[in-house]
């Protein structure tokens, strides 16, 4: 199994509860440091926006904290900031993670971005921060990534569909499809988006993921299929095996803990 050590055991309530969107890679408290007054005039601003420059996070991240990130003019400043590519790596994924916190039209400039990005590292953070765009710029954006080489930015873009239902709701089939993927994270990312999803249609294609080899992809389906129908799912005979041996303790805690709350 290679997914054995990479979810921390669930509160009781995991596999019910919609989880919290996860945030974006970098993002954390910054280090607090000294600011000067904070400029009002449109030039200033811009200059000033120009110039930032990240905070270091606790976790070592780098992330821009300013005030100023929600005036309108930040947003064009900072997409084109990051449309240098000569900028070193991990600033520009601190710019990636930044647009969508920006005062202007940030979810077009994303899309704008990220049909040119050749950092996959970067397309990951801008498929990821569209979450709450609008729900066609969202599509736009689940679509690419969807289509993406990188199996990093697939995964990104299959986790983005249970954030944005709306748009993950027309793109369904792809999921689908990403379920039978040759890696075990886009397949595990499929399955808990069609769970988040909650089409009870899905049932009996998220349900083959349980006799998955990777333990992730499991526990991923496990829980999207106790979503979609739980009184169905806690009588599958595939879920009794896990609840006996599941390979996993988490699938295994997972599967005994839902066999049992369904008991009459």
């Amino acid at each position: 199994d290679s997914g054995d050590a990479r979810d921390p055991e669930p509160r009781a309530s995991e596999a019910a509860a919609t989880p919290a969107m996860p945030t974006p890679a970098g993002a954390g408290e910054a280090t607090p440091s000294p600011a000067p007054e904070t400029p009002s005039d449109p030039a200033a601003i811009r200059a000033h926006l120009e110039a930032l420059d990240p905070a270091t996070t606790r976790a070592g991240h780098l992330r821009f904290t300013d005030p100023l990130l929600r005036d309108a003019q930040a947003t064009e400043v900072f997409a084109a900031r990051l449309a240098v590519e000569a900028t070193p790596a991990e600033e520009r994924q601190a710019l990636a993670e930044a647009l969508h916190r920006t005062g202007g039209a940030w979810s077009a400039a994303i899309l704008t971005q990220l049909e040119r990005e050749a950092d996959p590292e970067v397309r990951v953070i801008l498929v990821g921060t569209l979450a709450k765009a609008p729900t066609a710029d969202a599509l736009a954006g689940l679509r690419l990534g969807l289509g993406d080489a990188d199996s990093r930015v697939r995964r990104a873009a299959c986790e983005l569909a249970g954030w944005a239902p709306e748009a993950g709701a027309v793109e369904a089939e792809r999921l689908v499809a990403a379920l039978g993927d040759d890696e075990a994270m886009i397949r595990a990312a499929a399955a808990r988006s069609l769970g988040l999803l909650g089409d009870a249609g899905r049932f009996a294609a998220v349900a083959p993921g349980l006799e998955d080899s990777d333990a992730e992809v499991r526990l991923q389906s496990l829980r999207a299929l106790e979503r979609l129908d739980r009184s169905r799912a806690a009588g599958l005979p595939e879920v009794a095996k896990l609840a006996e041996s599941g390979g996993d303790p988490r699938v295994k805690r997972a599967a005994g803990k839902l066999r049992a709350e369904a008991s009459p």
